[in-house]
């Protein structure tokens, strides 16, 4: 039996000011979250499965230990992003917690909040996913090539 493949919908990239108005539209801990999307171009399930002990603020690195093929990955620490992570409190080895330490679930935070941030911003077809384009987009646009990207 054949499945339906279903419509391919383009990857919607944000410009500025629907960045900003997502930034606006967004609770503080999943500000952090889009920060660490945007500027490393990680899964979301990388971000919420990060921890402390994976985060080198000295060399500015973030080692991604549990990636899509399994194989580890630094991913360099942008300056904005290295701001956040300095601020954000250390109450659990993960680095995207509960106030009680509790490491955030796929439908807490980084999904509910997320599709209520993008309502509330005006953003039509917009997925977390989406982010990580934005960040590779971003890239090719500052002249990176494919392969590095």
């Amino acid at each position: 039996m054949r499945l339906y493949k279903g419509e391919r919908v383009p990857i919607r990239i944000l410009n500025p000011e629907e960045r900003q108005r997502l930034f606006d539209a967004s609770p503080e801990p999943l500000r952090h979250i889009l920060v660490m999307a945007l500027k490393t171009g990680m899964r979301k399930g990388e971000i919420l499965s990060l921890k402390w002990q994976d985060v080198n603020l000295e060399h500015m690195t973030i080692s991604v230990a549990h990636t899509k093929s399994n194989k580890l990955r630094n991913v360099p620490i942008h300056p904005e992003l290295a701001r956040v992570l300095q601020v954000l409190p250390r109450i659990s080895e993960y680095v995207f917690c509960s106030s009680r330490g509790r490491k955030w679930g796929y439908n807490e935070l980084a999904r509910t909040a997320f599709e209520k941030a993008r309502k509330r911003a005006g953003l039509q077809e917009l997925t977390f996913h989406a982010l990580r384009h934005n960040f590779a987009s971003e890239l090719v646009a500052k002249g990176a090539d494919l392969r590095t990207v």
